[in-house]
């Protein structure tokens, strides 16, 4: 079997079919490692050929009469000019795959949406301070088993009540929980492509991915916020 190295070295060299090729494009956007070999050895080649290239205007430069030294010295810092640009670019190249590595993975996006979407719900005006104002009060201080209690009583009552009992769910960790509210509550239209979200998300955050993506997919984003369809897209990404 070729390696990478080896792979990498016939398309560069042109020896590959339009098939081939087009497989190697596709390796390249899905494949971070293969990606960053095949960057390296890019820029490893383009280093050595200037070198050569350097190395043989230096070796024509020293045969030519009259040279002096101020010549040598601006061969010789145009020709470590550019190895150290070389050097930088690999550096550069080397940083910006580190930093493509590290961006967050679905379970991660998932965390960082639940923390600054789904930690604080609208506070209502004018409700009764023992139904849903103080279960509204109390997810937003944190207390969602006293929540719960809440909204579970007043769920079937109204379909966002069954939203927040669902959100409940989520923040106690409860994914089983949380994914079939979520599934009851998408039985609603209007709530369709949200409920879905919510559920894709609990199930996330349960380890059912393939289930959770399924999902995801199908969702109609038209309906959705921007936060939400950029939460959908970048999972799907991660895909």
């Amino acid at each position: 079997m070729r390696t990478n190295l080896e792979i990498i070295d016939e398309y560069l060299a042109g020896s590959l079919s339009d098939t081939e090729k087009a497989e190697i494009d596709m390796q390249i956007l899905k494949d971070k490692a293969f990606a960053k070999d095949f960057a390296m050895t890019l820029l490893a080649k383009k280093a050595a050929k200037e070198e050569a290239d350097i190395q043989r205007k230096k070796d024509f430069e020293s045969l030519k009469s009259g040279m002096d030294l101020q010549k040598n010295d601006n061969i010789f810092t145009k020709r470590y000019a550019k190895v150290w640009a070389a050097a930088a670019s690999i550096a550069l190249i080397v940083g910006f795959f580190t930093i493509f590595s590290s961006e967050p993975n679905q379970e991660e996006i998932a965390n960082n949406y639940i923390e600054s979407k789904l930690n604080e719900l609208p506070v209502l005006m004018g409700t009764d301070a023992d139904s849903l104002q103080k279960a509204i009060e109390l997810y937003n201080k944190k207390s969602y088993t006293e929540a719960a209690n809440i909204f579970e009583k007043l769920a079937d009552r109204d379909a966002k009540n069954l939203e927040y009992y669902g959100l409940t769910a989520l923040q106690l960790e409860q994914y089983d929980k949380a994914a079939t509210i979520f599934e009851k509550l998408s039985a609603k239209e209007e709530f369709k492509s949200r409920a879905k979200l919510l559920q894709a998300l609990s199930l996330i955050k349960k380890g059912d991915k393939a289930k959770s993506m399924e999902i995801i997919k199908a969702i109609d984003k038209k309906d959705l916020s921007l936060e939400d369809k950029e939460f959908i897209e970048d999972m799907a990404i991660k895909n």
